[in-house]
């Protein structure tokens, strides 16, 4: 009971653990670079584009999968999972990560002029384990709000229970 007064009082919580998340999840690529290729005689780098181009890419491959992560977790796995349809669910989400695939490709010919210089494998394993994470982080609030009910639900007969047996002590 106090531990719900305390996070009900701290509903800033919430939003700092998805912000610290995200800034996880996109400073993930500086954590894993590999310079170690480049001292290899027979390997030649492949041809980077500009700093800047990169950069906005980056940028806007990282908005996507934001609002990816959002829309999955409010909208579409909540209706899928309650209704217990996961075929259809893994139907849209491999339609929507073909989707996500050309839409980078495209955006990513478009600016650079050619599809070098851009790990699009690493891309949609980002969007992947977007769709896994956001999967997992609605069914954990699916849960929570199934057992809310339910606490409300066991409360509200320990209630009406309890109004009964005072009304047999005393019925007038």
């Amino acid at each position: 009971m106090a531990r719900t007064i305390v996070l009900q009082n701290k509903r800033w919580i919430i939003p700092i653990a998805h912000f610290l998340g995200w800034l996880l999840f996109f400073s993930i690529p500086l954590f894993s670079h590999n310079d170690h290729r480049y001292f290899d005689r027979h390997f030649t780098p492949p041809e980077m584009p500009e700093k800047d181009v990169m950069l906005y890419l980056s940028l806007f491959t990282n908005i996507i999968i934001v609002a990816v992560f959002y829309l999955n977790t409010s909208l579409i796995a909540p209706i899928f999972t309650r209704e217990k349809k996961y075929s259809k669910y893994f139907l849209i989400q491999f339609v929507a990560t073909l989707f996500f695939y050309f839409l980078i490709k495209s955006i990513t010919s478009i600016v650079l002029s050619t599809n070098t210089g851009i790990p699009l494998v690493m891309q949609m394993f980002n969007y992947m384990i977007v769709i896994l994470v956001s999967l997992c982080y609605s069914l954990i609030n699916e849960n929570i709000r199934v057992e809310r009910l339910q606490k409300e639900k066991e409360n509200e007969t320990l209630r009406t229970e309890l109004s009964f047996l005072r009304w047999q002590i005393s019925p007038h």
